[in-house]
């Protein structure tokens, strides 16, 4: 089964190969980072050093060796006591050392950079979505590497989501009446949605420019909060609405009144303007309760990600302390 296969089986379709890619990476990445290394020597692989040094700043180091010896790791500024054949500390060909310097891995024997080998880890794995299997990563943590993968996966999902739109009808324009006596009332009512809705772009931040998983959990809960008020605030606004056009219709039924008083041509103006009044009043009715609906379908969908996540992120922490402690994670569902 491809690990695409098993995201999804986990978070539902993510339809971007390229992010599930990413995701394997970056989850594999941070599993070997805290691997412990009995666990990560299973897996290294042997490669030589150049008496020159040699780049490994995609690697995990865990030793090095001159020919058949063990060389000791030592820190850089300490080099020229290894170097100097007069200190007890001397690096012997029988007691080689070696050091990093910038990305660079050099090992001294006999008072000299020397060639030799050092055993290392891949930081970053070579996986791809369509894999089936990843060589020299932690069999025991493959499991982890998907819930991993997983969590990155669910929150650019919920980072997509959008919430919908209210589109408002025009707002009818008082007519001009021929009758200086009769006064239109001087506002029209006109609905006014909330100023400030929730916004899942921080999310995003958090991941993939800050990588604080934490923090984006705590932006997930902040906009689950928004979202909510947010749908209180667009109900209130309705109201507020409804009682400003129950008065606004009440003075333009003074003002009809007046004009079949002082004019016939301002009377019939204005009971046509009172109907246009009357249909706006009805298309906002319509159009707050259609985005009062998609709000909670885009509520309800946040809400099943945002469980989903919580659910999966408590599995990956007690697997990753678990895995930290040399021992194998059990997958949900193993006897």
């Amino acid at each position: 089964m491809s690990y695409k296969t098993r995201v999804e089986d986990l978070i539902g379709a993510v339809g971007d190969d390229a992010l599930i890619t990413q995701s394997l990476k970056d989850s594999s990445t941070k599993i070997l980072e805290v691997a412990p290394l009995e666990i990560l020597e299973k897996i290294a692989t042997s490669n030589s050093v150049s008496s020159s040094g040699t780049t490994i700043n995609d690697k995990i180091v865990l030793s090095a060796y001159k020919d058949t010896i063990v060389a000791k790791k030592i820190n850089y500024h300490e080099l020229a006591k290894y170097k100097d054949s007069g200190s007890i500390y001397y690096a012997s060909a029988n007691d080689p050392v070696y050091y990093f310097v910038g990305t660079k891995i050099y090992i001294v024997a006999d008072g000299a950079a020397t060639t030799g080998h050092y055993t290392g880890v891949d930081k970053t794995p070579g996986v791809a979505y369509d894999d089936t299997n990843l060589q020299e990563f932690p069999p025991e943590a493959e499991y982890l590497m998907v819930l991993g993968a997983s969590l990155y996966c669910i929150q650019r999902k919920i980072t997509d989501l959008t919430l919908p739109t209210l589109t408002l009808p025009t707002v009818p324009v008082p007519p001009v009446l021929s009758q200086n006596s009769v006064t239109l009332p001087t506002t029209t009512p006109e609905y006014v949605p909330p100023v400030a809705s929730p916004s899942f772009a921080k999310v995003i931040t958090y991941i993939e420019t800050d990588e604080d998983v934490e923090l984006a959990g705590i932006k997930l809960k902040q906009i689950e909060t928004e979202l909510a008020e947010y749908g209180a605030n667009i109900q209130n606004q309705l109201n507020v609405f409804n009682e400003k056009n129950i008065e606004y219709q009440a003075d333009l039924q003074k003002s009809l009144q007046d004009a079949r008083l002082s004019q016939e041509d301002d009377s019939q103006t204005l009971q046509e303007y009172q109907l246009e009044i009357q249909k706006y009043q009805g298309k906002v009715q319509a159009e707050v309760q259609k985005h009062s609906t998609d709000l909670a379908t885009a509520t309800t969908d946040f809400q099943l990600l945002q469980a989903r996540y919580q659910g999966l992120k408590a599995e990956y922490n007690e697997g990753l302390q678990i895995f930290m402690t040399g021992e194998t994670p059990r997958e949900k569902g193993d006897a």
